[in-house]
């Protein structure tokens, strides 16, 4: 268990990751919650982003207009393989964008599937993502994937690779 100022990511932070605001890493106020037992891992998390002031000592605060919360389960299927995948919600006061401004509830489900075989590896993740700014749906996806081999019996052992990534967008 964790509580207090904290920094956080997922995996390769396709989704979840550690980012730097203007000038400042982002923190978040958060409790942080995780169990392994055997095979598995389960992650729970709920915070809420701190802003920086800097008008003097110790003035950062927690914003009550914007959450994360997530639920995550992990499950290692081999010495070389994981499948994993979380539940998250966010929420936003006020949230402002081109076309849409409005409270913001975003949900979003994530699966993840990585491993090693012999000199090939791999990292695949899928995101979908719903929710409603004001009176406006959200619904968008993501794909991520990386895959390489490695020249174990060449000098420096290089790793060629390929990654593909997408991402939707709205009508706007």
């Amino acid at each position: 268990i964790r509580l207090g100022r904290q920094q956080f990511n997922f995996d390769l932070q396709r989704f979840v990751s550690v980012r730097d605001g203007p000038n400042v890493r982002q923190s978040w106020d958060a409790a942080w919650a995780d169990y392994e037992t055997g095979p598995w891992k389960f992650i729970a998390l709920y915070s809420r982003p701190v802003q920086v002031l800097d008008d003097r000592a110790f003035d950062d605060y927690s914003s009550s207009s914007e959450t994360f919360s997530v639920a995550r389960v992990q499950r290692k299927l081999s010495d070389t393989t994981t499948l994993s995948g979380y539940y998250a919600h966010f929420t936003q006061a006020n949230a402002r964008f081109v076309n849409a401004t409005g409270d913001e509830r975003r949900e979003i489900f994530d699966v993840r599937f990585n491993g090693k075989l012999d000199n090939l590896d791999w990292d695949i993740e899928v995101m979908g993502q719903g929710g409603r700014i004001d009176t406006r749906n959200i619904a968008a996806w993501a794909f991520g994937s990386i895959a390489g081999y490695t020249f174990v019996d060449l000098n420096w052992t290089p790793r060629i690779g390929l990654q593909l990534d997408a991402a939707s967008g709205d009508s706007h």
